[in-house]
């Protein structure tokens, strides 16, 4: 059944590869011919040129927006690395922005190029700078930087779907054989206790909740500190969404902090709130979550232990 269900994936991935080749090519085609019609009617309403032609120009176009494509392979690769990484940060933004910023310097660098060599005029670096380079930079860069900008969240969105469709063929390879594995050496009483799995790598670990100590944000994921020798193993999900399955003994102390109570060494309420883990960990508690901590000691007093 496996086997069946991942060559019916590969099936749909290979029938989307296409789909998604033959869309972009649709697309290139239908903007260089909007931006040569649209050059081509400035042209005789000005009166700029008796020589030019519609194919001239669509041919010009073409050259232009095909080192556009080629300096775009690069941004595949990048994109799908980027996919493959646990948590999509601020750091991996600004990474992405330098990188389209590279690229239509290069790609504008070499339609310049280009465009001297196919017109055989002399080359200069005073002519490719300031007659050509220039012109393009603010000819193309705003529609090139917005085409990149556009690949890159396709891109993106293309690789994100392809690991989802692979997820969940292996999430539903959790089954029953996955939970006698874990629970093999516990304890019969902790049996009954909910797990999370998690990927690690090109791996899946299942940890049980009981084992966790707290739980921070970070961007987009959060990483889980457990008790055993002080792992921590980043997840891609919200709090807000783990709120909804944790439980009561996991209380939110933080807008980026869940805290497991039953590892709470000692807290403060006075001045800026504080908790401080059996395992040495400090974690700063809200002023809007300093009532609840306090109600949740009054209502599970004998819950709690110094």
């Amino acid at each position: 059944m496996m086997n069946n269900n991942m060559t019916m994936t590969e099936r749909n991935n290979n029938l989307s590869n296409r789909f998604i080749a033959c869309m972009a090519v649709i697309l290139v085609l239908t903007v260089v011919f909007f931006e040569s019609a649209q050059q081509f009617f400035y042209i005789n309403i000005y009166q700029l040129s008796e020589n030019a032609t519609f194919t001239g120009i669509f041919l010009s176009q073409t050259r232009k927006w095909l080192i556009w494509v080629i300096f775009a392979i690069p941004l595949w690769y990048y994109i799908k690395k980027l996919a493959d990484e646990e948590c999509f940060t601020a750091k991996h933004v600004y990474q992405t922005v330098l990188l389209i910023l590279g690229l239509l310097f290069l790609v504008i660098f070499s339609m310049s190029v280009v465009e001297i060599l196919w017109a055989k005029v002399e080359f200069t670096v005073a002519s490719l700078w300031s007659e050509y380079f220039t012109f393009y930079t603010f000819q193309k860069t705003p529609i090139y930087s917005f085409g990149y900008t556009f690949l890159a969240l396709i891109f993106y969105f293309y690789h994100k779907n392809n690991q989802l469709t692979v997820q969940v063929l292996k999430l539903n390879q959790l089954n029953q054989n996955d939970l006698s594995h874990f629970y093999k050496n516990k304890p019969s009483q902790d049996q009954n206790s909910s797990v999370l799995k998690i990927k690690v790598g090109n791996n899946y670990k299942i940890i049980s909740i009981d084992d966790i100590d707290w739980i921070e944000a970070d961007d987009y994921c959060v990483n889980i500190h457990c008790r055993d020798q002080g792992a921590v193993y980043s997840m891609r999900t919200s709090l807000k969404a783990l709120e909804n399955i944790l439980p009561p003994s996991f209380l939110r102390v933080h807008r980026s902090a869940i805290v497991n109570m039953e590892g709470v060494k000692e807290y403060k309420t006075k001045g800026s709130g504080l908790i401080k883990m059996k395992t040495g960990d400090e974690i700063a508690v809200a002023q809007s979550k300093l009532k609840t901590l306090n109600d949740f000691y009054t209502n599970e007093g004998s819950f709690f232990h110094h």
